[in-house]
């Protein structure tokens, strides 16, 4: 059973980085956009099967934390789907940096043992970006639902529906 879990996993992070790499060369946002998600999934994927603690302590911190982008990613590109000609919020920015930051210095802190795991410390750096992730993945789902009815261009609107299950079962 665990073979047929690890070759699924190389399978998916295969054809996740041959998509990827093959939408990085478009000049279109979304398709970039689209790009950094399948390499961002294989990279998550990837913590799966690869044992980076054990190669490197720094590289395994690094993997986990570039895992952590995905949500905003996903909301980058619903954003970019589904808000026709608007620019980009600049308050994202300080959202995205904040989390990740938040738990990068969280998960060095507990790794490095330098400050004990209270309460405080536990929803400051563990819990506040888990919620930020999940608000910017329900919120990626929210801007899809909110245009379908008002959307009238037919492809991306049958997108909507396709997006909104995959982001929820993600």
């Amino acid at each position: 059973m665990h073979s047929i879990f690890l070759v699924g996993n190389i399978a998916a992070i295969t054809l996740l980085l041959a998509m990827g790499a093959q939408l990085i060369t478009q000049k279109s946002t979304l398709a970039r956009l689209f790009a950094v998600m399948f390499v961002l999934l294989s990279v998550y994927l990837s913590l799966t099967i690869a044992d980076y603690q054990a190669i490197h302590p720094a590289l395994s911190f690094t993997v986990a934390r570039l895992s952590s982008l995905i949500p905003a990613v996903i909301w980058l590109i619903a954003f970019h789907l589904f808000r026709d000609d608007e620019k980009i919020p600049l308050l994202i920015w300080p959202i995205i940096v904040g989390y990740v930051s938040l738990r990068a210095i969280g998960v060095a802190l507990l790794n490095l043992d330098i400050l004990p795991n209270s309460t405080g410390f536990y929803y400051t750096f563990i819990v506040t970006p888990q919620v930020v992730m999940i608000a910017l993945a329900a919120h990626a789902i929210f801007m899809a639902v909110a245009g379908f009815r008002a959307d009238l261009v037919e492809n991306r609107r049958k997108f909507r529906v396709t997006f909104v299950v995959g982001v929820s079962v993600f």
